[in-house]
C-alpha cells in the first residue's frame, strides 16, 4: 500500500452517518489500539478500493481475518442506522464463507 491516502482529510463523505458509525465500529474491534490518533480519513483509507487496489486482490484465496472484520463491522454500522432511522431493532446476519458473502 502506498504511504499516500486516496481518502481526503477535508473529505464530505467523511460526515455522512454511515461513514461515521462505519469508523466507530472499526475502532470498536480494534483490540490493540492500532487506531489510536489516526484520523477518520487514514482509518477509512484502507477500505477504499481503487483500480490499482483491487489489482492487488487475489481471485482466489480466502479473505483475510481484517477484511472479514471490515465486513461485519460494516453490516454492523448499517443495522445501527436502521435500528437509528426505524426505532426497530435490527441485527446482521452475514455468512462469509469460501465460496461467496450471504448477507440475507
Amino acid at each position: 500500500m502506498s504511504s499516500s491516502l486516496v481518502v481526503a482529510e477535508d473529505d464530505n463523505h467523511l460526515q455522512s452517518d454511515i461513514v461515521k458509525d462505519y469508523i466507530k465500529q472499526l475502532r470498536a474491534i480494534d483490540t490493540y489500539d492500532t487506531y489510536a490518533g489516526w484520523s477518520e480519513a487514514k482509518i477509512i483509507d484502507p477500505v477504499v478500493l481503487t483500480k490499482e487496489r483491487k489489482k492487488n486482490i487475489p481471485v482466489i484465496g480466502d479473505p483475510d481475518e481484517i477484511t472479514i472484520a471490515r465486513l461485519k463491522a460494516y453490516y454492523n454500522s448499517v443495522a445501527t442506522l436502521l435500528e437509528k432511522k426505524s426505532g426497530l431493532m435490527a441485527a446482521p446476519i452475514v455468512h462469509l464463507s469460501h465460496e461467496a458473502l450471504v448477507a440475507p
